[in-house]
């Protein structure tokens, strides 16, 4: 059995979305939401608001680092009757094919202990601030090769003089030398979503203050690579998983407008040191595999959208992680005259 757990600092408003129809439509009677923050009137505000809505709470202790948080999502699963769990930062949300997928994952012949995302997607604000909009966009996809470090330089130096701008320069540039080498391809981060119990035993880093998902997948799929946990990357299109952005981003705050890179120091220091243990692979994950039986519900924002098979003027939509025999199958059943397909 499957149980959603959705992890919550502030904002309660934000959190309807997980429940209502228009957005993700998940489940109440599988979902449990976890307060985790050190301020007390956002604790008050966010129970009551669970009491108000008739959700399932629990209220865990805080450091103020998002690893606490959602450690404390581990153990509470770990001590529940379930057998894998849906993590998800109550800012962020997933699509109801999102919900409809981790579901199938739990029906798989080999149920995978860890699943992880690749060609995510984000919600992020439109560069007009008089205008409330966002949009989608992918995310997490800038390799070293695509960033003008020169144009990136000339931006630094606006938030800070040109010797702090050289360095936190610098700490750019490891930081994508890194992922380049050691994520998935074209991928800076590749987050974990979907665990078993036997993964839950992972835990993350509860004193840094961004990057303990990539410390923590870093980890994972070097488990996968001994052989000790079952770890597959699923790809994004159409998005299961959507990121919600906005100027309050812990990444934002921390970073101070990103004129600060101390926190990329921090995190830099720790992925040297495991890849100096030898736990970084620079191979890449399997991917996801999906036998449908029928066609799911794709809502993906417009944006990454499924690919479409098509022959002899007709096509058919299929997310990227579905099986050729599928395809095949369903190909009789469900596809599309490309005339009606402007």
């Amino acid at each position: 059995m499957l149980k959603f757990y959705i992890l919550i600092s502030q904002n309660p408003g934000v959190l309807w979305r997980h429940f209502s129809p228009d957005y993700s439509a998940l489940p109440k009677d599988q979902t449990e939401v976890v307060i985790n923050t050190t301020n007390v009137q956002d604790e008050r505000d966010l129970v009551q608001f669970c009491k108000d809505f008739d959700l399932c709470y629990h209220v865990t202790e805080s450091n103020g680092t998002p690893g606490k948080g959602k450690n404390s999502i581990l153990e509470l699963f770990l001590k529940s009757s379930y057998d894998y769990c849906v993590q998800i930062d109550g800012d962020d949300l997933l699509t109801p094919y999102g919900v409809e997928l981790y579901q199938q994952i739990t029906e798989l012949e080999t149920v995978p202990d860890v699943v992880c995302l690749k060609n995510q997607v984000a919600l992020t604000p439109v560069l007009d601030p008089s205008k409330k909009e966002f949009v989608a966009r992918p995310f997490f996809t800038s390799t070293y090769n695509s960033v003008d470090w020169e144009k990136e330089y000339e931006t630094l130096k606006e938030f800070s003089d040109p010797e702090k701008a050289l360095e936190v320069l610098n700490y750019k540039k490891n930081f994508h030398r890194l992922a380049d080498k050691y994520i998935e391809e074209n991928e800076t981060h590749c987050r974990v979503v979907f665990l078993s119990k036997k993964a839950a035993k992972y835990k993350f880093d509860e004193d840094i203050k961004i990057g303990e998902d990539t410390l923590h997948y870093y980890r994972l799929k070097d488990a996968h690579m001994k052989s000790k946990l079952i770890m597959f990357c699923n790809d994004e299109r159409p998005a299961s998983y959507i990121y919600c952005q906005n100027s309050e981003s812990i990444l934002q705050t921390v970073s101070i407008g990103f004129s600060n890179a101390d926190w990329m120091e921090d995190f830099i220091t720790r992925v040297l040191d495991m890849e100096k243990k030898g736990e970084l692979w620079e191979c890449e994950l399997p991917l996801l595999k999906i036998n449908y039986k029928s066609i799911p519900c794709m809502d993906d924002y417009d944006l990454k959208g499924p690919p479409a098979y098509i022959k002899d003027n007709y096509m058919l939509d299929l997310p990227a992680n579905a099986t050729m025999s599928s395809a095949k199958r369903l190909w009789q059943d469900y596809k599309i005259p490309m005339k009606n397909n402007p």
